[in-house]
């Protein structure tokens, strides 16, 4: 199975006393029990990004000095006659005057440009952002996510085709470079900003190298352990996992680890199964393994398999939710005048 994280629709294979997580995700969600955490993007909400408006706009004009010992305007360095001081502050007036004008024209240009260079920072993260979300990024404004696992991204997910996972991740790391390009190009250089995205492109990059996992959930290892013995589905389990065991990221480590484990446990209860002649022709009897008595290591295994279920299920949500999470603390970060905007709109609402 391509890519279906498990815990989707999936029965007990050791036992009707597991944990059975709160279903606090929509009923289109591609895993089981309740969405993670949201992620553990910056909170609060960043500042808006500076405009490098540290421009010397006086560095190449001729210094203006005052010398009131002898009643002298020295414009330039040039000493002008005591008997022209009325023309000479006029002309240093009008002087004056060009130059502030010119530096108003010089802010107001100078403040416009980087303004459309925020601007277009901002429209290249919506198409990012729109993507991953609804799969249009034909528009560069801002669509509202309601739910992380009703996404297109989650939904090529849930194909469980890797071709059309491959199409979707593809597009999206298209579009994050796209941004990335653009932010670096631009007059904005925000510590915060660039700190998400790097942030941005290590959760996408996490999430595509679990959608490209050939998953196995437990009813899968069971199926592999009475058709092929244990041996070829402890093989097959370290074969899908064991590119993520020593991941730096530490959620997909948590999974690989935690799905190694599950395929350990399964071995030990179902072999104990075998020793009881509870599995005759590569089938479990239900009937005679509901009558065993089961020794304390195997019903300590078989709870231990409760838990890591539940925790990797949750670690599953958190791939998700992380991304879209970074997601929504960089457009916060980019643009926090929209930001303030809805909270305005909620507080109102609520008012």
């Amino acid at each position: 199975m391509d890519q279906n994280p498990e815990g989707q629709g999936q029965k007990s294979i050791v036992g009707n006393n597991q944990p059975n997580p709160t279903p606090a995700a929509p009923s289109g969600a591609i895993f089981s029990g309740s969405p993670a955490p949201t992620g553990t993007a910056p909170a609060g909400t960043p500042n808006q990004p500076t405009s490098g408006g540290s421009r010397p706009f006086f560095a190449h004009h001729p210094t203006h000095t005052f010398s009131r010992e002898m009643g002298d305007i020295v414009v330039g360095g040039t000493a002008q006659p005591q008997k022209k001081r009325k023309t000479g502050l006029i002309i240093g007036s009008i002087i004056l005057a060009i130059m502030a004008l010119g530096a108003i024209i010089a802010i107001l240009i100078f403040s416009g440009t980087s303004q459309q260079g925020d601007m277009s920072v901002i429209s290249s993260f919506n198409r990012y952002a729109n993507y991953i979300n609804t799969g249009n990024a034909a528009t560069d404004s801002p669509q509202e996510l309601d739910d992380p696992f009703n996404s297109y991204l989650v939904s090529a997910m849930q194909s469980g085709d890797q071709e059309t996972i491959a199409v979707a991740f593809d597009e999206a790391q298209k579009l994050l470079d796209e941004f990335i390009a653009t932010y670096q190009q631009g007059s904005t250089n925000d510590a915060l900003v660039s700190s998400l995205v790097d942030m941005n492109q290590n959760q996408l990059n996490a999430l595509r190298t679990y959608a490209q996992i050939d998953q196995l959930d437990s009813i899968t290892m069971v199926a592999l352990y009475l058709n092929n013995g244990p041996e070829s589905m402890l093989q097959t389990a370290h074969n899908a996992y064991d590119t993520i065991v020593n991941s730096q990221d530490s959620i997909l480590s948590t999974i690989g680890n935690g799905k190694i484990q599950i395929a350990n446990n399964l071995v030990t209860i179902y072999d104990f199964y075998l020793s009881q002649g509870c599995i005759a022709g590569g089938v479990a009897q239900d009937v005679c393994i509901e009558q065993l008595i089961l020794p304390e290591q195997v019903v300590s295994t078989r709870d231990q398999i409760a838990v890591l279920e539940l925790e990797t299920t949750n670690q599953e949500k958190k791939l998700v939710t992380n991304v879209f999470a970074i997601c929504e603390n960089t457009l916060s970060a980019l643009d926090p005048n929209e930001n303030n905007a809805a909270a305005d709109a909620e507080e109102t609402g609520e008012a």
